[in-house]
């Protein structure tokens, strides 16, 4: 039977808790409760247009008269975005040391991550970003941790393929527990896969999406790993600054040796984006573990749900 320890690396690697997963609103949490390292692109950000595109107002012609959107010639630029955030959650399943000692608690949650998604040509995009995630729980047998990620790819945008996006990119995630100098978990991985905005209007947007990420290398050896996986996100606008998002990611993981792992991960989030660079949510997520391990070490389930603000600069 595996460690408590491994057990609890594993958990954080995989599922994690719940933390604002993209560097842009507008362009999504990209499902929130995913698992830190499952930033994923958005189409949003690579279309030909100006970063700056968006809908025009509601009104009640919307329905005689369509979709209506503020276009802008594409300026070439390739903006820099950095955002910081800041959240506080309760969940019902903080990791400890040992099963017996896992209890509710109160986590805080900081992120900053800095993306460059430079247009290079003919739909082609770069797609560079590094982050540091820092989380700290109110129950002293709960391990606190810190989560750093780097990602390096491509991306391309198909507008003959009505706008289906697919990319590719290498990621290295570092898992430390309360230091982080001293590496708990680390990974390398290349992560290949595709989205599709399968409908879109003023005020609302379905993207599905699959993926699929290699380890090449990992420490400890026995949590590297193959992951399968599916999602989608809906979008629903209340009003131009406020708008909620459910999202929904099924993987599947293949360890080295014979362990299997299923992680089913439901989010819903509802976010205020009161001025142009700053935002404000509420948010809930759940997420399960079903594994084939002995005994059911590796299984577990968590509630999370809290409150959360950000800010995010373009340079």
């Amino acid at each position: 039977m595996k460690s408590r320890t491994t057990t609890t690396l594993a958990w954080l690697a995989i599922v994690a808790l719940p933390s604002v997963m993209s560097a842009e609103v507008p362009a999504s949490t990209q499902g929130g409760f995913l698992g830190l390292g499952h930033q994923l692109p958005d189409a949003a950000n690579y279309q030909d247009v100006s970063q700056s595109s968006d809908y025009v107002p509601f009104s009640p012609s919307d329905s005689d008269i369509g979709v209506q959107e503020i276009l802008s010639p594409y300026s070439g630029r390739s903006p820099v975005v950095i955002d910081v955030s800041t959240a506080l959650y309760r969940t019902d399943n903080a990791p400890s040391a040992t099963a017996a000692t896992d209890e509710p608690a109160t986590m805080w949650l900081g992120r900053a991550s800095v993306a460059w998604r430079p247009r290079i040509a003919g739909g082609w995009f770069g797609d560079f970003a590094l982050y540091q995630d820092i989380v700290r729980f109110n129950s002293s047998a709960a391990f606190d941790y810190e989560n750093t990620g780097l990602t390096i790819g491509m991306v391309k945008f198909i507008p003959q393929l009505d706008d289906l996006l697919v990319f590719g990119r290498y990621e290295y995630q570092r898992v430390t527990t309360g230091s982080l100098c001293d590496s708990d978990y680390w990974a390398q991985r290349v992560r290949l896969g595709a989205q599709k905005t399968v409908f879109a209007s003023p005020r609302h947007e379905l993207t599905l999406g699959a993926d699929a990420a290699f380890d090449f290398s990992a420490k400890p050896d026995d949590l590297e790993r193959d992951e399968y996986a599916l999602s989608a996100s809906y979008r629903y606008f209340f009003a131009n600054n406020l708008y909620s998002l459910a999202t929904w990611r099924l993987s599947k993981f293949d360890f080295n040796g014979d362990r299997r792992d299923w992680t089913n991960a439901v989010s819903l989030e509802l976010i205020w984006q009161f001025t142009k660079d700053a935002r404000a949510s509420v948010s809930v997520f759940y997420g399960d573990n079903n594994s084939n391990t002995f005994g059911g070490v590796n299984d577990y389930a968590s509630w999370s749900g809290g409150i959360g603000a950000g800010v995010t600069f373009l340079f």
